[in-house]
């Protein structure tokens, strides 16, 4: 795959975005149209992001390495400076003349991470529709807002 420069990832509004390769096969599978290669991209991600990174930095790039097996390529810098972060990228084809056009199927690439008790940090990753990036957005900022408000020193249950 032919790497980027960061402005390549940016929409005409200034908004990142995650480029699908247009030198694939012609007919491979794309996540838009083929519900299983979401699947196995997802059931993917899950495992990359099951074990917990001593950085910010390493977890992003082995969910970076997952996606690019499937030919999606991210940006490759993230600030990692901060204990809990998300970052959500629309996926487009590298083709795509507009890449602020929303496709009919628009996905997105949902990142987020936290750090735990141990002092390392948990992943989640998920190419998700629109309506699933509201509700993944919904959890995390209700979990966030849940951690800020909870002075004392109870287990969080929530999933993220």
């Amino acid at each position: 795959m032919q790497h980027l420069l960061y402005e390549d990832f940016l929409d005409s509004e200034g908004l990142p975005v995650a480029i699908r390769d247009g030198n694939l096969q012609p007919g491979s599978p794309n996540p838009e149209n083929d519900e299983e290669t979401r699947k196995e991209i997802n059931s993917d991600l899950a495992e990359v992001t099951s074990t917990s990174y001593s950085w910010p930095l390493a977890g992003y790039e082995a969910i970076c390495e997952t996606l690019e097996e499937h030919g999606i390529e991210l940006p490759v810098d993230i600030s990692g400076e901060d204990s809990s972060d998300e970052l959500v990228f629309a996926l487009k084809d590298h083709s795509d003349d507009n890449l602020a056009e929303p496709s009919k199927n628009q996905l997105y690439i949902y990142i987020c991470y936290v750090e735990n008790d141990e002092g390392k940090f948990e992943f989640y990753a998920e190419i998700v529709n629109e309506p699933e990036l509201h509700d993944v957005l919904d959890k995390f900022n209700m979990a966030d807002a849940n951690d800020n408000d909870d002075d004392n020193d109870e287990e969080d249950s929530g999933d993220y």
